[in-house]
């Protein structure tokens, strides 16, 4: 994503958003998340902005800030549907441990914020576990796949323990900055 239309995305998204009784803002702790937070944060009731490394995609380990070019030199290729327990790199996860992550941190989200509304900033990859992990989707590489644009958003409601998606990948937002 290019950062300056980040900010423009980012900040199209608070004025129209119902957010109920909103206290905390947790995010990744990535640059994008962190702008994006900051950015939603004078526009929506919100006392603070955390950052919560559980909200990271899956971890990549020593492969972080390489491009896949000079990944596939160094650790080969990687199919994550074949290898689910092979980590991305080492000092990294596989595939069944970030789904683990993604798994307690929204039992532990619907338990912190039971009966409130909660904003999270995130990547797509944490969104697309939340639906496989939810969903309860045994593996990847089903013959579908899940895309999330830059800025969508994602919604879930949590009733007892049963959680109802009520929204996927929304760009209504994205219209405004074509006006």
């Amino acid at each position: 994503m290019r950062l300056p239309a980040g900010r423009e995305v980012g900040a199209t998204l608070s004025p129209n958003r119902r957010t109920g009784r909103l206290r905390r803002l947790p995010h990744q702790p990535f640059p994008r998340a962190r702008q994006t937070a900051k950015r939603l944060l004078p526009t929506l009731p919100v006392t603070a902005v955390t950052e919560e490394a559980v909200l990271c995609e899956l971890l990549p380990g020593q492969t972080d800030g390489l491009t896949w070019d000079a990944y596939r030199a160094q650790f080969g290729e990687f199919d994550l549907v074949a290898e689910p327990e092979r980590p991305f790199s080492p000092g990294g996860e596989n595939w069944l441990e970030f789904c683990g992550r993604v798994r307690r941190t929204l039992a532990a989200l619907g338990k912190q914020f039971a009966g409130k509304t909660v904003a999270v900033v995130t990547h797509g990859g944490f969104i697309v576990v939340s639906l496989l992990a939810l969903f309860d989707v045994p593996r990847p590489g089903t013959g579908a796949r899940l895309h999330v644009d830059y800025t969508s958003l994602t919604t879930w409601r949590l009733s007892g323990s049963v959680w109802t998606p009520a929204g996927y990948n929304d760009t209504w937002h994205l219209d405004r900055l074509d006006e």
